[in-house]
């Protein structure tokens, strides 16, 4: 019964203080600021309108391809420009149809 006593009083013991705190370093401080380029833009979706009084919904999902484009982030003022061109494969689905253009 005592080597359970002790058992017990040394995992608790190793418990609390295994279980540290790393909170005391989180002051990480980062910035994206300066040019960037566009390697890969994906994007998802979905779009209601009507038609002859009926709502159709529809959804979709953009992938980018044929990329040349350079985004510039700004802290003063906070701001991103957007240059350059790339083309989208859309593929959507409508009634129960799948179409993709490109």
């Amino acid at each position: 019964m005592k080597s359970q006593k002790f058992l017990f009083l040394f995992c608790t013991l190793l418990f609390v203080l295994g279980c540290s705190s790393d909170d005391d370093n989180s002051n990480i401080t980062a910035s994206i600021e300066g040019e960037w380029m566009a390697s890969d833009l994906e994007y998802t979706g979905t779009t209601e309108f009507e038609f002859d009084g009926e709502s159709i919904t529809m959804d979709f999902i953009g992938e980018a391809y044929d990329m040349n484009n350079t985004l510039v982030f700004n802290s003063n003022p906070n701001s991103v420009i957007s240059s350059g061109y790339y083309s989208i494969e859309l593929t959507f689905r409508m009634l129960g149809e799948e179409y993709t253009e490109i």
